[in-house]
């Protein structure tokens, strides 16, 4: 009994980012077991890019409760076989409701899954590669949602980097919050108690 207690007063002790607090829980798991948790696995990686590509201009509440959905759509997230997809398996993806069905997000899907392939050969990983063009963490201190930027003159500059390397559907919004849940920039609140 006492255990369980201590469980619930801990509980109810957390604090989270006010867009993690809320009654949704694929929110909230996102939010205190993904974002902004450093991440070296290419797979996840391109999950996330991925992601938050398809988010653009949407809630990201919405991008969270198809987030299974846009795995199982695409293969897991495995580059080779998504850069083997045909126009077969574009036409499978647009008539999916599961996902988002989007031509243009789809195809930049299939384009980027090459592109990274080949960031891979060339510098042993995608993980590799983003650490030459952004070698640093950034912890910033946010007391308040009004103080987390949306993109960042570093993730301007990181932007054209993608786009040069071949990337599609990338801009400084997605490239900043892709950023942000791969824990290469560190926005949680200083409040929460998922900052560290």
């Amino acid at each position: 009994m006492t255990t369980k207690k201590n469980e619930l007063s801990s509980t109810k002790a957390l604090v989270r980012c006010s867009w993690g607090a809320t009654n949704e829980p694929l929110m909230q798991e996102y939010h205190d077991q993904i974002w902004g948790k450093f991440t070296t696995n290419d797979t996840e990686l391109f999950e996330y890019l991925t992601l938050e590509i398809f988010q653009a201009g949407l809630s990201w509440s919405t991008i969270i409760n198809k987030q299974a959905a846009f795995k199982t759509a695409f293969a897991g997230y495995d580059l080779s076989q998504i850069a083997a997809f045909s126009d077969k398996e574009v036409a499978r993806l647009l008539n999916n409701p599961a996902i988002i069905r989007n031509r243009l997000k789809i195809n930049a899907t299939i384009n980027n899954a090459r592109i990274v392939q080949v960031l891979q050969q060339e510098y042993g990983s995608f993980n590799a590669y983003l650490l030459s063009v952004w070698p640093e963490i950034v912890d910033n201190q946010p007391t308040t949602d009004e103080e987390v930027p949306a993109i960042s003159e570093a993730a301007i500059a990181l932007t054209k980097q993608l786009k040069k390397a071949g990337l599609k559907f990338i801009g400084p919004t997605i490239t900043y919050s892709f950023l942000e849940a791969t824990g290469r920039i560190n926005d949680h609140l200083v409040s929460c108690s998922f900052k560290y």
